[in-house]
């Protein structure tokens, strides 16, 4: 191994450890107030050529400590136009104070340049995500598509993948607590009322090293700021409510709440046999989400949050009465997080524990039921101090993860696919792990155009000790362009058995003896022409990930199933894999209302296997997103307008099918599927146009606005499977047309409308 990562990593820690006296500072006050003197909380104040930077609090008020000379001084917040002014110690002994502009709700477009993100990172905030046609309601990871290097394979499978990464590879956070797997309807959609979220931050090329542990990449999402504001949605999927209200004592709580009526209505217009029979199924949705906090004079703030989803089928009430427990699953998360300044230090707490569970039981109403119990629990811990100096910031940290995976089932042939391909029928086993890490790092200004910022992380696990060393430069070309630079390693310590299909739970995830690896280095040049609109951006980026070492399930026949799970199960095997790709994004918004946004992303990613190079199961070569806001003053509506085309996914052909005799005695004949060459069968292109319209009112100063859409307007029945089986059924039948048409895919989503209400005040 290189010295060369130990020696950074042992630089970086030295620095901190060794940190030089700070340079004699002048704390200056400020404020930040919008154009109708209210004050703005949660602005970020930055100093040109300086690494130091403060938040305006509740009142709009904020400290920042300057250097002598001439400072050049920038506040932003989302939803603002930024402002700026010139500040000379000694000079002047006003406090500063910044007006913000607010901009229209609509104006920001999809993705928006968040104050303080993670470098070649990309924000959404909740606003936008309600300007996107939704699939049944606003969803936060359905409007990450519209950002370049992410991807979902079709219609029916919500999960991300980021970067050409499988999308176990994607981590997602609340408020800096991990998840395992926050999703509605079998993957369709997450598990979030989008009105109790402020953003989320999608880091791909650069993760911070307190967020590493996936290998593609991960999305932040923020819960809303402390304010006294109320929201209710009403969807043709669930209704929901979102209430935000600070508190005497400098006390805040955040409540939010959704729930579907499928099943009520479903109760309400099927008969008892209907439903006895299970001709209809019973969905039942729910998700919820508590943050208390405390601000305190110090600066100080603690919060705790408890977040939990569930998803529920019953086939009956008949089947329900006799205790008969039907398919479940969801997830619970308790986190609690502190921050606080302490001297000239920045400290912050983490820890949390998650539960996510999958349950069904058929035993009470036949001895021999199908049964599942799943049942993963983690705990984490981190702790993190910072000193911002006036060139310098420095940064140590830790974490402790322990993770406890009970995973049990037996079930029939026709339920397995409620997780995997290739899952056996029956399976159980309990594995148990815990990792910890460190981690340092210092970000230098050298100049007012150059930042670099350097550090590693350093992870013991089983006994090893594994480091993932990091680096990242931005270069002010001009005073329009921005180039961006990072190589960083990324390790994972767990992995699933496949890319779920959808329809299905998340597949079943197994710790690993030895991390996962990955390489990862990428490159941008932004362009923000200022002057042409109220928000422009113009980015090319490219990015190359290299997996030293990647989890891979052995191969099964198409169609064969397993019994038993063999004592080795599942027997992982590391290869090596590549995801290539450059992507070129622009957005522009104006005043007037108007916001259009456009990304171009061509990725290859190939696994190698013993015999050779493939495409991956989720290699899609072309990329192209489209979103358009257009204001229809004359009506009082807002027209939007999103479309999506890929290059269909890659797949497996079915080479020939063998007619094998029963075992012991004849009892006719089973089939076996005998795959072809790996993945060198391909869907046809993904194409799908989405318009919707949007009306609001200001009824006693609230906020009332309906939305109407349509999605897939063109009725393009995109493909996401094949099924072979039928295929050679049509076949065997003499059906030869039927059966070609069959090749062309299993269609996915159909031309569907909806439509929504939001209240807000």
């Amino acid at each position: 191994m290189s010295h060369a990562p130990a020696l950074c990593f042992a630089l970086a820690l030295l620095g901190v450890w060794a940190t030089p006296p700070l340079e004699a500072q002048v704390r200056v006050n400020g404020r930040t107030v919008d154009e109708h003197a209210r004050p703005v909380v949660g602005a970020a104040i930055t100093v040109d050529g300086s690494q130091r930077r403060a938040l305006s609090r509740d009142d709009g008020t904020f400290t920042i400590l300057l250097d002598s000379g001439r400072s050049r001084i920038r506040a932003r917040r989302l939803g603002f136009l930024e402002d700026e002014q010139s500040y000379v110690v000694g000079e002047r002994s006003d406090s500063l104070v910044f007006v913000l502009r607010a901009l229209p709700a609509l104006l920001a477009g999809v993705s928006v340049d968040a104050p303080l993100a993670p470098p070649l990172a990309q924000t959404v905030t909740a606003a936008s995500v309600r300007q996107a046609p939704a699939l049944l309601e606003p969803d936060v990871f359905r409007s990450l598509l519209l950002l370049p290097g992410v991807s979902q394979p079709n219609d029916l499978r919500g999960r991300i993948n980021l970067a050409g990464g499988s999308s176990d590879e994607t981590g997602v956070r609340l408020d800096g607590h991990p998840l395992q797997d926050p999703f509605h309807l079998f993957g369709l959609l997450g598990a979030f009322n989008v009105g109790a979220l402020d953003k989320a931050t999608v880091s791909i090329h650069h993760v911070p090293l307190e967020s590493q542990g996936f290998l593609s990449g991960m999305i932040a999402l923020d819960t809303k700021s402390p304010e006294n504001s109320g929201e209710a949605t009403l969807s043709i999927l669930a209704a929901g409510a979102t209430v935000s209200r600070k508190l005497p004592a400098h006390f805040d709580v955040l409540v939010s709440g959704r729930a579907s009526y499928l099943k009520a209505v479903a109760d309400a217009v099927y008969s008892d046999a209907q439903l006895a029979r299970g001709d209809i199924p019973l969905y039942d949705v729910a998700d919820g989400l508590v943050r208390v906090g405390r601000d305190f004079a110090s600066g100080a703030r603690w919060e705790t949050i408890a977040f939990t989803t569930r998803d529920a089928i019953a086939n009956g009430r008949l089947r329900q009465a006799t205790g008969y427990a039907p398919l479940a699953w969801g997830e619970t998360l308790v986190g609690t997080r502190v921050r606080a300044p302490i001297g000239p230090w920045s400290f912050n707490v983490h820890a949390s524990v998650n539960n996510a569970t999958i349950i069904m039981d058929e035993r009470s109403t036949k001895p021999d039921g199908d049964w599942v119990n799943v049942d993963r629990r983690i705990a984490s811990l981190s702790a993190d101090a910072e000193l911002t100096q006036s060139r310098l910031r420095w940064r140590v940290g830790s974490a402790l993860d322990v993770r406890r995976y009970e995973q049990g089932w037996k079930v029939s042939e026709g339920n397995v696919d409620i997780f995997s391909p290739r899952t056996p029928l029956a399976f159980g086993r309990a594995d148990a792990a815990s990792r910890a890490s460190v981690f340092g790092e210092v970000d230098a200004s050298l100049g007012a155009r150059t930042m670099v910022s350097t550090g590693a992380r350093l992870w013991h696990s089983a006994g090893a000790l594994y480091l993932a060393p990091q680096l990242f430069v931005t270069h002010q070309l001009a005073a329009d362009f921005l180039a961006e630079g990072s190589m960083e390693r990324r390790h994972q310590f767990d992995a699933e058995l496949e890319e779920p299909i959808e329809g299905t739970v998340a597949a079943p995830r197994f710790l690993l003896s030895e991390p996962r690896v990955a390489d990862v280095a990428a490159a941008s040049l932004v362009w923000r022409p200022h002057r042409l609109a109220e928000s422009m951006e113009l980015r090319l980026q490219t990015f190359t990930k290299r997996y030293r070492r990647d989890a891979r399930l052995r191969d099964l026949e198409i169609g064969q199933r397993l019994d038993t799970a063999p004592a080795d199960f599942p027997a992982f095997y590391f290869a090596r894999a590549t995801s290539t790709g450059i992507g070129l994004s622009g957005k522009g918004a104006w005043r007037s209302g108007a916001a259009v946004q456009a990304a171009y992303t061509f990725q290859r990613t190939r696994d190698e296997q013993p015999d050779g190079w493939f495409p991956s199961d989720v290699d899609i070569p072309h990329a192209f997103t489209g979103f358009a806001n257009l204001p229809l003053g004359w009506l009082g509506l807002d027209m939007m307008v999103a479309g999506q085309m890929h290059s269909g996914t890659a797949i497996t052909p079915v080479a020939l099918r063998l007619l094998v005799p029963m075992p012991e005695f004849f009892r006719g004949f089973d089939t076996r599927f005998l795959p072809g060459q790996r993945n060198s069968f391909r869907l046809a292109p993904y194409q799908r146009l989405d318009v919707g319209v949007r009306r609001r009112w200001t009824p006693a100063g609230a906020e009332l606005t309906l939305t109407l859409q349509v999605l897939n307007v063109l009725y393009h029945q995109n493909p996401r499977d094949v099924d072979w089986h039928h295929y050679f059924d049509l076949v065997a039948a003499g059906s030869g047309d039927a059966a070609a048409r069959s090749v062309a895919g299993v269609p996915g989503l159909p031309i569907l409308p909806s439509i929504g209400l939001e209240l807000r005040w």
